[in-house]
């Protein structure tokens, strides 16, 4: 008689009738066998437990409502394996949990991503046993991943959107604790037909940094898809050999596009001196651009030393980029011949080839060095001068300050703010606070430049406010600045053209007002020359 009622699941569960619940496992009724094993999953003792580990084996996936009990069984059994108390029976039916959710495979594969998603259960409990699947069902699993963020990548809107990153950090961390396996599954994608596999391969790989597909990544650099080379790129970057420093140099050559170049670049930067020999022969490839790149990756790695003949041989290159990256790189060579032929190098007919040659013998700062840089005081071209002023006044001579103060009143451009800094911090070390004040600095930049209110066109107020402090001020240094506001060249500035139809803006603004003031000035005090030595007099 008893098997013509309904099972009382609520009141076996009260008083903990596990042997009646298994029993209820076996009605037909689906209704019922969800009940009965959510009852054992919340008794979970080990009998419980057991019983449900056999039963979700035993399911049998062509039965009406079979699918709807599978996922009741694995929520519960995830539920279990994610109980954050101590105890040995829940660290049995946590541990019984979790190997049940793992012998199903594939079959708890997409639920389990699916609470991972809906934020069920504990989130680490989750990914290790999706990592334990994985050892043996990575292609699925992975395979499942790259799905659903598809799925929710169409149409994604913000609920969506932050599902979708829980989907992809899920993926990662997977990926990248998968290494090796998944590093050999994600080399097969490469060779996969569709691009956005290839890029999401290639992409992956530079995170888990596994050194086994490195010939994988090598010929995905030929890759049709610039995107694809630019993950590959981005992954060999993290590798040292000189294989991959050879491949990475022979992007230069290969590729038209110049963010694959400059990929490349910032990735031999990072290899150390591994990139040295296949630059150094690099620096005599036919075509300009690749010698120019070589140049330019030569200037900024480690161990440059081994490629010093190959960089004097770069000095006498056609292109002047070439033969100032060449510069650069040698600036970092400590070695008496390299500083005579960078010294030598100053007769460049490309005024930006000498400048980083200045720069260069800055950093060098000997004798030899001094005393060419305070010859080239004395040169006509104010672009020679000037650097060399700043280099001397870093090295503390006297003999750098005016011709700091002349060019900065000479050019007919503004500086740009960081040689103001330079020339301010300059000025502050050379001369003596008893006679150029930091007050007194400051006015004269001011006075010497519109710097801020170019693109609108209005006299920067500070160089009328620069040039009456100067006038107030009553002092022989005050009269060699004024001299020097009186030779103020005028400033031409461009506007760029907003759109097509128009035509860039020239407009010249003015110094000439800052000018009169200044004659004026000089005038009142009877027109005293400009006098340098007034500048060294505590110097010498």
């Amino acid at each position: 008689m008893r098997g013509l009622f309904k099972p009382n699941i609520e009141k076996m569960k009260i008083k903990k009738d596990t042997e009646g619940l298994i029993k209820a496992l076996s009605n037909k009724d689906y209704g019922i066998k969800i009940e009965a094993a959510e009852a054992l999953g919340e008794i979970g003792d080990k009998k419980a437990i057991d019983a449900l580990v056999k039963f979700i084996d035993e399911i049998d996936s062509s039965e009406r409502g079979s699918s709807t009990l599978k996922q009741n069984l694995i929520f519960k059994f995830l539920l279990l394996a994610s109980d954050t108390r101590e105890g040995d029976s829940i660290n049995y039916s946590k541990n019984k949990s979790r190997q049940a959710l793992i012998n199903m495979g594939t079959g708890a594969i997409d639920y389990l991503i699916e609470l991972f998603i809906g934020g069920y259960g504990s989130r680490e409990a989750i990914k290790k046993i999706l990592l334990d699947i994985g050892k043996d069902q990575i292609d699925f699993l992975i395979s499942s991943l790259r799905y659903k963020i598809a799925a929710y990548s169409y149409n994604a809107n913000s609920h969506k959107r932050e599902k979708l990153q829980k989907l992809e950090n899920l993926s990662n961390e997977i990926i990248v604790n998968m290494g090796r396996q998944s590093a050999k599954l994600l080399s097969s994608i490469l060779k996969s037909e569709n691009k956005k596999d290839r890029i999401w391969a290639a992409f992956m790989l530079g995170k888990i940094e596994n050194e086994q597909v490195i010939k994988d990544l090598i010929i995905a650099l030929n890759d049709s898809d610039k995107f694809v080379i630019k993950n590959a790129i981005r992954a060999l970057s993290k590798v040292r050999s000189k294989e991959v420093a050879e491949a990475l140099v022979n992007v230069f050559k290969t590729k038209e596009e110049r963010e694959l170049k400059e990929e490349a670049r910032i990735a031999i930067r990072n290899m150390g001196k591994y990139p040295v020999e296949a630059l150094a022969k690099t620096l005599k490839d036919k075509n300009k651009d690749v010698r120019i790149w070589a140049a330019w990756s030569l200037s900024e790695i480690e161990g440059k030393e081994e490629a010093t003949t190959d960089l004097i041989a770069a000095l006498s290159d056609i292109n002047w980029e070439v033969r100032k990256f060449a510069v650069n790189a040698l600036a970092e060579i400590k070695d008496k011949n390299v500083e005579q032929i960078l010294i030598k190098a100053l007769d460049d007919d490309d005024d930006r080839v000498r400048h980083s040659v200045f720069n260069a013998l800055g950093k060098i700062r000997s004798k030899e060095v001094k005393a060419v840089l305070i010859k080239s005081l004395e040169d006509d071209d104010m672009y020679i001068r000037y650097p060399a002023a700043l280099i001397l006044g870093e090295m503390g001579e006297p003999r750098a300050i005016d011709q700091i103060l002349k060019c900065l009143f000479e050019s007919s451009n503004p500086p740009v703010s960081k040689e103001l800094k330079d020339i301010k911090d300059i000025l502050h070390i050379l001369v003596p606070e008893s006679l150029l004040t930091h007050e007194i600095v400051d006015n004269v930049i001011n006075a010497s430049t519109y710097s801020d209110y170019l693109e609108t066109g209005y006299l920067y107020e500070k160089s009328n406010s620069g040039i009456k402090y100067l006038c107030d001020l009553k002092s022989p240094i005050t009269s060699n600045l004024l001299n020097l506001v009186v030779k103020k060249k005028d400033i031409e500035v461009t506007t760029a053209a907003i759109c097509a139809n128009e035509e860039d803006y020239t407009r010249k603004l003015s110094f000439q007002t800052q000018r009169d003031q200044a004659l004026k000035e000089l005038k009142k005090r009877g027109n005293p020359s400009y006098d340098p030595g007034l500048y060294l007099k505590d110097k010498i």
